[in-house]
């Protein structure tokens, strides 16, 4: 490598630094230390930290414009939903969604698994079984909380092959 180039990478390494040292502030929790490390918080999956940008945000929905969008005529109601639809406007433009229902907002990870296995395969969810591996994530698409049995044995498997619906549509994903 030459000395242009070097010099190059040791800018680019140095801003990428610089900017995930600015976007950790954001995070306090990963200021503590854990078993004298810095922290590194990686189960997103579970439960995700909040930024304090989004924190204050929020604080100030919840203390002086809390109201449900969508459903009132009345001023608080027509802010929140004028502060919902300006947030779904800025998420549509920087995920690259176009119309309306090319986005969907749930309360979380499991609802939007859920409505993805329901809405993408129809008809697998009508089965009696469900079945997952043992490392598969308990809320994986139609978990049973929402679809019935959860059945890991060879047996159910078995019935559910058999089942007319499941041979049409195969094996869920």
């Amino acid at each position: 490598m030459n000395s242009a180039h070097a010099a190059n990478f040791a800018n680019t390494t140095g801003a990428i630094v610089g900017r995930l040292s600015a976007l950790r502030l954001q995070f306090p929790i990963l200021a503590q230390p854990v078993n004298g490390q810095p922290l590194v918080y990686l189960d997103n999956a579970a439960t995700t930290q909040i930024p304090l940008t989004v924190l204050d945000a929020t604080r100030e929905f919840e203390t002086l414009g809390r109201a449900n969008i969508h459903r009132g005529v009345h001023t608080l109601s027509q802010r929140a939903t004028d502060a919902f639809e300006a947030a779904r406007t800025s998420v549509k433009r920087f995920v690259g969604a176009g119309e309306e229902h090319e986005l969907v907002f749930t309360s979380g990870t499991t609802e939007a698994l859920n409505m993805v296995a329901q809405g993408s395969q129809p008809g697998w969810m009508a089965t009696p079984a469900v079945w997952a591996g043992r490392r598969d994530h308990r809320q994986r698409p139609g978990a049973p909380r929402q679809s019935g049995t959860l059945a890991a044995s060879r047996a159910a498997q078995r019935r559910h092959a058999a089942h007319p619906a499941a041979r049409r549509a195969g094996p869920p994903p």
